[in-house]
């Protein structure tokens, strides 16, 4: 599965998006962004040297 990704311009046109038809925060919309990058450092195969090691940008 190949990794998709937002550019700045869509993913700020997604926060308003949620923000006003969506009804979600600031806050809850930054939660949820953690948990989806907890969630997929979670499932990233392991695959030597760096096991156990997490770089995020």
């Amino acid at each position: 599965m190949a990794l998709r990704t937002l550019g700045p311009k869509a993913a700020a046109a997604l926060d308003e998006e949620l923000m006003s038809t969506g009804a979600f925060s600031i806050d809850q919309l930054m939660e949820l962004a953690g948990l989806s990058v907890i969630r997929q450092r979670h499932h990233v195969p392991r695959t030597g040297a760096l096991d156990g090691v997490w770089m995020g940008a």
